[in-house]
């Protein structure tokens, strides 16, 4: 938060759940409100839901609200085969799978092919990826 990264959340919960999270946990610890926040039923510019992972379309709405391109973010997820099949096709600068242990795959993203799962970088906490990330800031990433 203090490098004033962009973040932005990407997720298969619906707003309302996105919404108690962020306040119910994340501002009482002071933490700025991810923006945007993408979820199941969130709506694009036009009023239709946007498409969610694997699918790039999410990814390529947050760049749009960024102005910016997707080449220009980092994806960080804890599915390969969703989030990061998902910042692969959308042409993430990288994507960063974020190894918890847990298959946490929707089960809904099809098949892919093998590349699409290969992530950029493989980590194991979020801290390894704040150090990474304060060694090379980068100007937009998003979650």
């Amino acid at each position: 938060d203090e490098n004033r990264i962009n973040r932005a959340l990407l997720t298969r919960n619906v707003v309302d759940s996105v919404d108690y999270m962020y306040d119910n946990f994340m501002k009482t610890k002071g933490m700025r409100k991810f923006d945007p926040q993408v979820a199941r039923d969130s709506l694009d510019e036009r009023g239709n839901i946007i498409i969610a992972k694997p699918q790039p379309d999410a990814i390529h709405y947050i760049c749009r609200q960024w102005n910016c391109s997707p080449s220009q973010v980092i994806m960080v997820g804890d599915s390969d085969k969703d989030d990061i099949v998902a910042g692969n096709r959308a042409g993430c600068g990288a994507t960063v799978h974020l190894k918890t242990g847990i298959d946490n795959d929707s089960g809904n993203g099809g098949e892919s092919d093998t590349f699409e799962r290969k992530p950029t970088l493989e980590i194991s906490t979020l801290s390894e990826l704040q150090l990474i990330l304060e060694e090379h800031h980068s100007p937009t990433m998003a979650t």
